[in-house]
């Protein structure tokens, strides 16, 4: 009995160190692998930074806001026009850290998801079934 509990242990805390540090890491390696083909990633940051700081006050962002206008049906798609104002500092860097939170525990979620399918919980479900299946053969 505590051989088949410190197997279930052992198990849970590699589904958590997987899903909860392995995933989101090799997610963001990929991710910046994958920015920096295109451009440089220093750059990337420069180019956000100047757009978000441009003309505005200490305490402010510019962002763009796109209005909300009554769509028309028209043969061809236009683009709406963007309207850049000033967005409270504090209030877009909250929405921004929650930005990064979800997308984390999204990560996360799916790296469970992958570990569970992959290398988990499936095949030692499936091992005790085969089990209990060859015991109740016997």
């Amino acid at each position: 009995m505590l051989r088949e509990l410190s197997c279930v242990s052992r198990t849970l805390w590699r589904a958590a160190f997987f899903s909860l540090v392995k995933a989101p890491a090799m997610a963001l390696f990929i991710g910046f692998v994958f920015l920096s083909f295109n451009n440089s990633i220093a750059d990337t940051y420069l180019t956000s930074a100047r757009e978000l700081t441009g003309n505005a006050p200490p305490d402010k962002v510019q962002t763009c806001v796109f209005k909300k206008s009554k769509q028309e049906l028209s043969p061809y798609v236009q683009k709406e026009p963007c309207v850049n104002t000033l967005t409270d500092a504090k209030d877009w860097s909250q929405s921004f850290d929650r930005s990064i939170r979800r997308i984390y525990w999204t990560i996360a979620l799916l790296g469970f998801f992958t570990w569970f399918c992959f290398d988990g919980m499936a095949a030692q479900l499936m091992l005790k079934i085969d089990d209990m299946w060859e015991r109740r053969k016997k």
